[in-house]
Order: structure tokens, then C-alpha cells, then sequence
């Protein structure tokens, strides 16, 4: 294409010279010719000229139009391939900042999977459990209802330990049913991060609810003993895979359309492995005192956790509404 134009801007340039147009003014003996023929090759000339511009600026044009195809090759791949991200160096401290800031990969974090009683434990969650298999062990704290205890359940040669949530003799009508009702999420349902409650003891009084064993105990009281032994420190991969238990537990809790009265770490477990289970035996009140307000009814508030919304102030005291699935969230 560029050698084209160029024999044909040569070949105009040849025919629409000066030197050919001005020596049709004169014949053959040197005689100037009409005024009439001067003026024509005149406009000739200047025809000619403009039409050889105007083929040098559409030549110019294209170059620059063949040029622009380039576009944006630069940022495509050559190899024709999606880009793949090395997902092994993600959870390594990020070179550019502080070695305290690290990008964890979510694709790293798994569920735990549900852990069934024992086959040899008879435990119906749909029935009341008969307390006669019942063993006591000691006692490992108090709730606004009573004693809490660590058990066991026995079955021919086998036993599991539980903790035993036992309601005061004198409780009234509506205790027993709080104290029931309390319970009532973690029977219904069944999910790797929510604490069981394997069974209850109403035929008789005191009533019992007898609950899953977690032996490393609140995960606030882990994460503080943790912080107090200087040579353990909490993998960021663990603090991450707690977070999504927990998420996942509540998320399950809110399909079932249950609502958590007090969600914080204080009120989850940990079980054996270290995988966190939502639910609790009542312990909170006694052991994290410094974690709730008193009001003038005795209701415990955790003001620094709750969400703002579901706090008000008349006359002084301090009223608070009911939980919801966002004050849950928040």
C-alpha cells in the first residue's frame, strides 16, 4: 500500500509539474498563446496541487487508523489464559506492611462436621431421659436458675460426660418455663456450631437439662488465657474459622426464625478439637459481672455490646427492647 501511493504521488508530481504546465503558454517558435489558455492551465495547476494534498492527508489518515488497531494489546494475555491466583501465598504476611497484617484466604476456612452422642448413650431429644443414668461429678458454677454440674450419662459399659443445668425446687411456673423455653433452640435443631441439648429430666422435680460438653470451655475465656501465656498465640486462621462458626450457627439459628438474647463470645464453647459452638449453660452472669448493667428490675444489660437501637432511658432507667435478627448481626 505505501509503495502504491508512492509511485502514484511521483506520477502526479511528473505530469502536474511547472515546467509542463508553463510550456503550454507558448508554440512552437516561443510566440505566447490567448490569455484564455494561460488562465485554463492556471486552474489546472491548481486542481492538481489540491487533489495531491488531499491524497497526502487520506494517506496520513489511514497510517494513523492502522496504527490505532493496537488498542489495548498490551494488557491481554499472550498465552490466551486466565489469570490464577497462588492462594498458597495469601496467608503469609503481606511483604509491603507491618508483619502484623496478614490476608487470610476464606477458601482455607471448613466446618466442622456434627458429632452425634455416642450410639450407646440413649438420649432422646424428643422425650423427657429418664435421670435414673444420670451420674454427678461436681459442680462448675451457677445461673440465675441454679446449679450448674458436670456429668455423666451412662449406658451398659459406656458413659459421655455432659453438664447438667438444674432449676431451683422452689422455682415458680414462669421460671420453669423460661428455664425450658431457654433450651428450646438447641433441642429443635440440629448444626455443627450450635451447642446440643441431648435431653431434659421434667417428670419430677428439680427439672434438668442435660447439655453438650465442651471442655475448653467460653471462647472469650480461651482467647484471654491464650494472651496471658506468652508462648501461645492464636492462629490467625483459627480467629478467622471461629468467626465464620459462629456466623454460620447463627445464620442457621435465624432461618429457624430464633433470635440469641446475649450473642458474644462469653456465650459460645469450644469444644475438644477447638471448633465454636453457639449456645451456653448459663455461666455468663457470674463469671463476666463486669460485662453487664443492673437495672432497677434486675434485668443484666451488656451495654457495650448491645445494639444502640434496643437501648432507651425514661426516667433514669434504663429499658431494653427485644432482640432482633439485626441487633443479632450488629
Amino acid at each position: 500500500m505505501p509503495s502504491a501511493a508512492l509511485a502514484l504521488l511521483i506520477m502526479s508530481a511528473s505530469y502536474f509539474s511547472p515546467g509542463f504546465a508553463l510550456s503550454s503558454h507558448f508554440d512552437s517558435d516561443g510566440v505566447p498563446l490567448s490569455e484564455l489558455s494561460w488562465s485554463s492551465s492556471l486552474a489546472v495547476v491548481a486542481v492538481s496541487f489540491s487533489g495531491l494534498f488531499t491524497f497526502i492527508f487520506l494517506m496520513l489518515a489511514c497510517l494513523c487508523c492502522k496504527k490505532g488497531e493496537i488498542g489495548f494489546k498490551e494488557f491481554q494475555n499472550v498465552e490466551g489464559d486466565e489469570y490464577q491466583a497462588d492462594m498458597s501465598t495469601l496467608a503469609s504476611p503481606a511483604s509491603a506492611s507491618s508483619p502484623d497484617v496478614y490476608i487470610l484466604p476464606l477458601s482455607e476456612v471448613s466446618l466442622p462436621v456434627a458429632k452425634q452422642p455416642s450410639r450407646s448413650v440413649q438420649l432422646q431429644k424428643s422425650t423427657d431421659a429418664s435421670c435414673h443414668s444420670l451420674l454427678y461429678i461436681k459442680e462448675i458454677g451457677h445461673g440465675w436458675f441454679g446449679k450448674v454440674l458436670l456429668g455423666e450419662v451412662t449406658s451398659g459399659l459406656s458413659s459421655t460426660q455432659v453438664v447438667v443445668k438444674e432449676l431451683n425446687t422452689s422455682a415458680s411456673v414462669q421460671e420453669q418455663m423460661r428455664f425450658l423455653e431457654e433450651a428450646q433452640p438447641y433441642r429443635a435443631l440440629q448444626h455443627p456450631a450450635l451447642v446440643q441439648c441431648l435431653a431434659q429430666c421434667t417428670e419430677a422435680t428439680p427439672y434438668l437439662l442435660i447439655m453438650e460438653f465442651c471442655p475448653l470451655g467460653d471462647v472469650k475465656g480461651y482467647l484471654r488465657s491464650c494472651r496471658a501465656a506468652d508462648s501461645v498465640t492464636p492462629d490467625p486462621l483459627l480467629l478467622q474459622r471461629i468467626a465464620c462458626q459462629i456466623a454460620s450457627g447463627l445464620l442457621h439459628l435465624h432461618k429457624h426464625d430464633y433470635r440469641h438474647s446475649d450473642l458474644a463470645l462469653r456465650n459460645c464453647l469450644l469444644t475438644s478439637d477447638v471448633n465454636v459452638k453457639i449456645g451456653d449453660y448459663g455461666l455468663a452472669h457470674s463469671k463476666y459481672k463486669d460485662d453487664y448493667f443492673v437495672t432497677s428490675d434486675q434485668s443484666w444489660v451488656p451495654l457495650r455490646w448491645i445494639a444502640p437501637e434496643l437501648v432507651d432511658e425514661v426516667h433514669g432507667n434504663i429499658l431494653m427492647a427485644d432482640q432482633t435478627k439485626q441487633s443479632n448481626i450488629w
